[in-house]
């Protein structure tokens, strides 16, 4: 694989302030996961009952400016059901950058029935994130979500024991990161854990969403909606991406199997 800079085209951004988070609806360390986790569970065992996910690269490289879970949680009338989880060791590897590292120990976990409602289909906070779109005319840059279910290894289950352990504890996270006309960022699961982390990568664009983005941008007025624009590439034959690389929306999957070279971020 080839090493090379974070291109251009995705300059980092601040992180939220801290009082965003925390603020969500009430403080973070009173919420149930946090008893769990303070009772002696693991990750794993937090993932029984909380989907486990992230979405910091939609803010690192993605130009999101706000705060998604936040708007779906005021838009359903939920009070509660989604936390925020400050870690102590870092979950990815997404650079030696401080911005990189504050993103690298923060976790969310939201209960079952607020992620996926088998009641009402396409309207979870799953589905919400997977469906964002962000248009960047003054770029030329429309970017969709590219949703993966990568394995971890399991921090806080690590920090009980004395020894490196074999196998290493893991557990799943959901990933949203990006697939715009620019180029993909996909999470790549480590090769050795725990000795190494999940890590970001650049692949090349995928051809559906070149296209894709093309007829978005060329009509100014024309929000974004992934039901019209999905109806839009069935009319124009344009495939769906690869069982490897899953926008958000559909199944997940990991980031293997993208044909061309892919580049390790700083």
């Amino acid at each position: 694989m080839l090493e090379r800079k974070l291109p251009s085209f995705m300059p980092p951004t601040r992180p939220f302030e801290p009082h965003d988070f925390r603020q969500l609806y009430a403080d973070t360390d009173a919420g149930p996961p946090f008893k769990k986790l303070a009772g002696g569970g693991t990750l794993a065992q937090l993932s029984e009952d909380y989907a486990l996910f992230t979405f910091a690269p939609l803010v690192m490289w993605g130009g999101l400016s706000t705060n998604p879970v936040r708007e779906y949680m005021n838009e359903h009338g939920h009070e509660s059901g989604v936390w925020l989880i400050p870690l102590t060791e870092a979950l990815f590897d997404y650079g030696p950058k401080p911005i990189q590292r504050f993103w690298a120990t923060k976790l969310w976990a939201c209960e079952r029935q607020i992620w996926d409602d088998p009641d009402k289909p396409n309207d979870g906070l799953c589905f919400t994130l997977g469906t964002i779109g962000i248009i960047n005319r003054d770029a030329q840059q429309f970017s969709r979500v590219l949703c993966q279910d990568i394995p971890v290894p399991d921090v806080i289950a690590m920090r009980k024991t004395t020894v490196l352990p074999s196998p290493c504890p893991m557990v799943t996270i959901t990933t949203f990161s990006l697939d715009s006309n620019k180029g993909v960022l996909a999470f790549e699961p480590a090769a050795r854990p725990p000795i190494d982390r999940a890590r970001v990568v650049y692949m090349e664009p995928l051809p559906e969403t070149t296209a894709l983005a093309e007829a978005v941008l060329c009509d100014a007025e024309r929000p974004y909606d992934e039901a019209a624009w999905a109806l839009w590439e069935r009319e124009n034959g344009i495939d769906a991406p690869s069982a490897a690389l899953v926008r958000g929306g559909d199944q997940a999957g990991t980031a293997t199997g993208h044909s061309g070279d892919s580049q390790v971020l700083p």
